[in-house]
Order: C-alpha cells, then structure tokens, then sequence
C-alpha cells in the first residue's frame, strides 16, 4: 500500500480527488468494501478502483427504508448497480464481474464485513443522525480493515465556529473539537493517523462562501444556516 499523505487535508467540494489521492495503490488480489450512504451511491470512485483490478462491495441504504424516500426523491439512490459506473470508468464486463452491492445501515455495520485493504465514505457520515452517529461510524469501520488497512472518509467542517454548529437529523456539520477528538480516539485505540492539516488556505477561491442556491463553481466553501462551511479528509491506518 502507499503510504499516508500528508496529514488531514481541507479539500474541494468535488470530494473524489482526494479520496483518490488517499486510497493506496491497488493490486489485482485487493479485496475492497465501499461504505457510503444512498446520498453517495452514484459517487465514481467504485467504478475507478474496480477498473483498477480491485474487487468491491458497494453498499448503500436498503430503498424501503424510511430515510431512503429522501435520496430517492431527489435522485440520489442508485437504483440499479450499473448506475455506480454511469461515466463508463469501468468495462462493462470487468465492472459486473468485480463489483457487488449489500444494503447496508452505516450505524450497524455487519460483522462480516472484515479483512478488506481499505474502505471509504464519500460525504456520507454526517447524515447518519447526528454528531455522535457519525463519529461512531468512522471508529466502527476500522473494524472492517485486515491489519495494515486504509480508511478514507470525506465529511462537512464548520469554519466558523468551534462552538456552535448545525446537528439534525439529516446533516450535521463537525467542528475542529469533534475531529481532533476523533483523531486523538483512533490513536488511542491503536491505529495510525497522520498529523492534522486544518489549514483552510488563502487564495481567491479559498476566500469565496458559496450561498443558497449554490449556483457557483469551482466553489470550496458553502454557507449552511449560519456557518461557512468547507469538506475535509480524513486518513487512518489499523495497524493491529
């Protein structure tokens, strides 16, 4: 596997290029499991490490679930497993044959879903329910790693407050005081997290907050109620 890059990195809102800078370099041998929520579930990333040679479990929110009919409404929610490779990343053939699908609930995340290289959540955890909810998630899906393996998740991050914040039940937005316990709980419990990197930047585009409807791109930073808010990544390695 690569190794770590250079600690947690603010990143663009676009969120896959720096997934795929973080995911180690795959084999052919590397069994791999995705963990997203049905808000992610036509994110490209499955299609891109499958055409690398990788084996995928893709999971997303079982559709009868009751939080599902939100996603499902807005597009959202795959409703079928080529929908993962809609921008052609992966030979059709190579795709159906490297990845599968499980519905999966990211806050109970089956005990048999262990021994992969590395797994990753593309802006997923911050709608499981609340603060606590997804910073559980994050810990919980070490577990699903082989010793050695990588796990890259990506979430919102509050730059305005380390007080307040926006928690629903729909989306929650973390402060610096959540990830830097986060990071400080994976250490503790035995994994490897690289130095933190909360430098939110300087330039012209660093600066712009992106307001209701969104309409601007490139934008890196979005105001959600009353915060400016920017993604962050984040990388750890279980080492046991």
């Amino acid at each position: 596997m690569s190794e770590a890059p250079d600690g947690m990195a603010l990143y663009d809102s676009a969120r896959s290029p720096f997934l795929d800078l973080a995911l180690p370099e795959p084999t052919l041998a590397d069994p791999v499991v995705q963990l997203c929520t049905e808000a992610q579930f036509h994110e490209p990333l499955a299609a891109a490490m499958a055409g690398r040679g990788c084996s995928i479990v893709a999971t997303d929110l079982d559709p009868d679930a009751e939080a599902s009919r939100v996603w499902i409404d807005t597009g959202q929610h795959a409703a079928a497993l080529d929908d993962l490779n809609d921008r052609g990343l992966c030979d059709p053939a190579a795709f159906r044959e490297r990845v599968s699908h499980l519905n999966v609930d990211m806050n109970a995340i089956p005990d048999d879903l262990r021994g992969f290289d590395f797994v990753w959540s593309s802006c997923a955890f911050e709608h499981l329910g609340s603060i606590a909810h997804g910073l559980r998630f994050v810990r919980n899906a070490m577990a699903c790693l082989a010793p050695g393996g990588v796990a890259v998740h990506t979430t919102e991050f509050n730059l305005t407050s380390n007080l307040s914040t926006l928690e629903s039940p729909q989306l929650s937005v973390y402060r610096r005081y959540d990830i830097e316990g986060l990071v400080d709980r994976l250490a503790r419990e035995g994994h490897r997290v690289p130095p933190r990197n909360l430098n939110p930047g300087t330039g012209q585009v660093d600066r712009y907050v992106d307001l209701p409807p969104y309409g601007s791109m490139p934008h890196l930073r979005l105001r959600l109620d009353r915060y400016a808010t920017t993604s962050i990544g984040l990388y750890a390695r279980r080492v046991e």
